[in-house]
């Protein structure tokens, strides 16, 4: 019998990684892109 820590293991390897990050808008333009992304600033200046 498998131990969870294998089970877990054999998982991660067969979906390489558990945890996926994806970005809710399919096509960025470039307007798009400046009304989310502010580096380094909190608000939308």
């Amino acid at each position: 019998m498998k131990t969870n820590a294998k089970k877990a293991l054999e998982l991660h390897k067969k979906l390489k990684g558990k945890i996926v990050v994806k970005s809710k808008i399919r096509k960025l333009r470039r307007s798009e892109i400046q009304l989310i992304y502010t580096p380094g600033v909190a608000a939308v200046c």
